[in-house]
């Protein structure tokens, strides 16, 4: 499970909607998982990983490199967007 939950350490506003795609790369970076939208969650973003690729074949036990693009916006001007800014995290996620 990856989360992202905004806070000020993270330059991301917890009075900010939020809106975020997510891919993940292997360690020589291929990409594995592309651009899926993560799920909002009590104003937080999570995407859940089961360790498959597009293909949906398993990947092998390692190191994955997430990286999230972040586009928040003030909390209810959510409609029409025009204030948005967009945020690049980069998130390790780890398979056992």
């Amino acid at each position: 499970i990856i989360q992202i939950i905004p806070d000020s350490i993270h330059n991301l506003d917890p009075n900010f909607e939020m809106e975020g795609e997510l891919s993940i790369y292997d360690a020589i970076g291929n990409e594995i998982v592309g651009g899926k939208e993560m799920a909002k969650y009590n104003n937080t973003l999570i995407f859940i990983w089961n360790g498959r690729n597009a293909n949906n074949r398993k990947g092998g036990r390692g190191t994955y490199l997430a990286v999230a693009s972040i586009t928040a916006y003030p909390l209810g001007k959510g409609d029409g967007k025009p204030e948005g800014k967009l945020v690049k995290k980069r998130l390790l996620a780890i398979k056992d």
